[in-house]
């Protein structure tokens, strides 16, 4: 009986994975650290010796509250076209005799590998701080569409399992945005702390199946819904002596209230995971830093990533992800960005099928990122970010849900991020 279950209906029901990004963010969460592999926790420098090196903006309050003490009365705003080429592929395994093995009709076969078809998504980051004194700055950022607050695209031509069945399992699409609310202390020249209240709200359609019948459409009906989420983070910058900065954050996971119209497809609330991190940054000369952060992703805390896909969850693991950059000022104009992040996937191989409806950034391990700004004016910064995520393949060995039914399933994925954007002084 337990087998009948999760053969004839665990196959439609455990796919139903929201697309939640490597570590929720995807390669960045903010604009100007796009360039150098996504670090900046510990910031530029808070001394006037280092304050023009512009690693952090309005928007760094993403990445560490603690950082609006450096950044001048600003607003920034950034957005960019994303590419992601993903390929889902059951044609080498036996996924498709599931049904039939329970009395169903004989199902035939994907051929060929199925294209993920959203391959192009928006993302968008802002911020602006205000302060109110020499020690006190507030401010709110703005981290919106596929990866910044999280999420991504995902759909189909058909049915995951076979094309012989309903048009219905073969979309998922998820966008969040959170806004952290922030005021930052510097009690010294060489320290800062803040905090984040941050607020949220995501957005979810898909076409999955109802649990109670595999050929019939989820009672969200593939529209719109929007929840609401709440969450809060702390920080920390340090200068320990004029080469040397430091920095370290912790956040609560961000709640979000259910999905009322997809309870029957997603039982519980969507949770950007707790997280704690630290980085370092080195003012190796007056013109060039040298950038390493460290975060971990603490998945397996929340039900909804924790859990395994007969619970209703994901069963990802905890993550960390490692963050480099160099950012270099060519002359008083020009300033160039290099980076490399590795992120540990959060996906377990032998859920990789239940992860079907998961976009390319769930599972890239590694990025190369680049960035250029060029100073128009004392006020007035232009900037574009670059991040390539190299082909990732992975292949589901058959251990998990459907006794080796999955065995040689694979999904490969890489994708293009790109920002271009502005940052005004005033």
């Amino acid at each position: 009986m337990k087998y009948n279950i999760i053969s004839f209906l665990g196959v439609f029901l455990t796919i139903n994975t929201p697309s939640l990004g490597n570590g929720f963010l995807g390669p960045y969460n903010s604009f100007s650290n796009a360039g150098v592999g996504g670090a900046g926790i510990s910031g530029g420098s808070i001394s006037d010796v280092y304050r023009n090196r512009t690693i952090t903006d309005a928007s760094s309050l993403n990445l560490n509250p603690a950082l609006a003490a450096e950044v001048p009365n600003q607003g920034t705003f950034s957005a960019g076209p994303n590419y992601q080429n993903q390929r889902f592929d059951t044609s080498r395994s036996s996924i498709n005799r599931v049904l039939t093995t329970q009395g169903g009709p004989v199902l035939p076969p994907h051929r060929h590998s199925l294209k993920n078809k959203n391959q192009f998504f928006p993302s968008s980051f802002g911020g602006f701080t205000h302060r109110i004194n020499d020690r006190v700055v507030t401010g709110v950022a703005v981290t919106g569409f596929s990866w910044g607050g999280g999420g991504g695209f995902v759909r189909y031509k058909s049915n995951i399992i076979s094309p012989a069945l309903p048009p219905i399992s073969k979309s998922f699409n998820l966008a969040a945005l959170t806004i952290p609310l922030t005021i930052s202390f510097q009690p010294t020249p060489s320290q800062s702390y803040g905090f984040s209240m941050i607020l949220g709200a995501a957005g979810l359609q898909t076409n999955l199946a109802k649990p109670t019948n595999p050929f019939v459409e989820t009672s969200g009906h593939n529209h719109l819904r929007v929840v609401e989420g709440l969450g809060a983070r702390i920080g920390g910058k340090w200068d320990l002596f004029s080469q040397l900065s430091a920095g370290a954050t912790v956040s609560t996971p961000v709640y979000f209230t259910k999905f009322d119209n997809y309870t029957d497809v997603l039982p519980h609330r969507l949770e950007i995971p707790m997280q704690i991190g630290g980085g370092l940054t080195w003012h190796a000369l007056p013109t060039t830093d040298a950038l390493i952060d460290i975060t971990g992703y603490f998945w397996k805390f929340s039900k909804i990533t924790g859990k395994s896909p007969v619970h209703g969850g994901f069963g990802w693991r905890n993550t960390f992800d490692v963050r480099t950059g160099i950012n270099h000022k060519i002359n008083e104009t020009w300033t160039v960005r290099l980076g490399y992040q590795y992120s540990m996937t959060p996906v377990q191989k032998k859920f990789l099928f239940n992860q079907a409806l998961s976009p390319s950034h769930v599972f890239i391990k590694n990025y190369i990122t680049t960035g250029l700004k060029v100073d128009i004016t004392p006020c007035l910064s232009l900037e574009g970010e670059l991040a390539y995520g190299l082909k990732t393949k992975l292949r589901d060995p058959g251990a998990g849900l459907f006794n080796g039914f999955t065995r040689n399933i694979t999904m490969e994925a890489s994708s293009l991020f790109s920002l271009v954007g502005f940052t005004w002084k005033y």
